[in-house]
């Protein structure tokens, strides 16, 4: 008996090679549940990226100097999570934290730009929370 053509093993060529009928035999493969191995690796994708997109705390706001006028490029960020992000020209941000994040986490976000004084801000974090953290810089002397 020769191999069959369609890339599947004949039950003869399976029982001729011991070691081959005791792997097929052995639990769930993919040769024999194809469909199933799918939506097993698709179901484990899903709750991974839906495992992290909970864990992310977003946090967004403006920066504006004293007169109201928004601060383009400032940098915003926290350090403790090696987090951080720019405004753009209309000084609004928008900061992601991928990583683990404890409920009621405490963290000081940081606004600053050449030319104005820092302003840090503490802050309490928590998993899948969105804050709103708005600056205002004052320009040095």
């Amino acid at each position: 008996m020769g191999r069959p053509t369609t890339g599947q093993q004949s039950p003869s060529y399976c029982f001729s090679r011991p070691e081959a009928f005791y792997i097929r035999r052995k639990g769930i493969g993919i040769d024999r549940h194809p469909l199933l191995s799918l939506l097993v690796c698709c179901i484990l994708t899903l709750a991974a990226a839906g495992a992290q997109a909970q864990r992310a705390v977003v946090i967004k706001g403006r920066v504006t100097d004293t007169s109201g006028r928004p601060v383009a490029t400032a940098l915003i960020g926290i350090a403790a999570f090696n987090a951080s992000t720019t405004s753009d020209t209309h000084g609004a941000y928008r900061l992601v934290i991928r990583s683990r994040v404890r409920s009621g986490q405490h963290a000081v976000l940081t606004a600053s730009r050449e030319g104005y004084d820092f302003v840090s801000r503490a802050i309490t974090l928590a998993p899948g929370a969105e804050l709103t953290e708005s600056f205002r810089l004052q320009p040095l002397e």
